[in-house]
């Protein structure tokens, strides 16, 4: 039992010092120019922390963002995404060329509702390709484009387009088009 004990110690501290050795951090900010019906242009913060191996051209990580709808003054509606993402470098030159995909859960909540329940996110999707610009070592500079995909549930208590109150529940991606930019360490 103590040799056990003392292998997975071992190996935690081998994989936190690889780890270490090859972590990657991105900070980016991004305007999402909603879609549809229901869509709302929102503005997007988010970090997102893992590894990056394959010769530097594969990033693995996990992250977490906050959107903020800019449309209305009157009500605020926000996003909370937490997700996994994957970035692939395609070439190492002078502007490296990417393709990003963030996949997971989105919360959605205004001022007025919470979340949950009636009123709820859901699947966050975020493909996106752009470019790299290396400013040192290990810090870049990244500008993007991608489309968010924002699953939402939410129930109104005036139904749009009738002019009566009541209760009707929609489905509907709170996404857009999503320009980003933001830097890596």
């Amino acid at each position: 039992m103590k040799k056990i004990f003392i292998s997975i110690i071992v190996s935690l501290i081998t994989s936190i010092s690889v780890a270490q050795s090859s972590y990657r951090g991105f900070v980016n900010t991004a305007y999402s120019f909603g879609s549809g019906e229901y869509g709302f242009n929102q503005w997007h913060i988010n970090t997102v922390h893992g590894v990056v191996i394959f010769h530097n051209r594969l990033f693995i990580g996990g992250g977490i963002g906050l959107g903020i709808s800019t449309e209305s003054d009157i009500l605020k509606t926000y996003s909370l995404p937490v997700f996994a993402d994957v970035r692939y470098t395609l070439c190492n030159l002078k502007v490296r060329p990417y393709i990003d995909m963030k996949i997971g859960y989105s919360e959605l909540f205004d001022e007025e509702h919470d979340g949950g329940g009636d009123n709820s996110g859901g699947l966050y999707i975020f493909p996106s390709a752009g470019v790299s610009l290396p400013v040192a070592r290990k810090t870049s500079i990244h500008v993007g484009v991608g489309y968010t995909y924002n699953r939402a549930k939410y129930e109104f208590s005036y139904i749009p387009g009738t002019g009566s109150l009541g209760r009707d529940s929609k489905r509907f991606n709170a996404g857009g088009l999503t320009l980003s930019v933001g830097f890596s360490f």
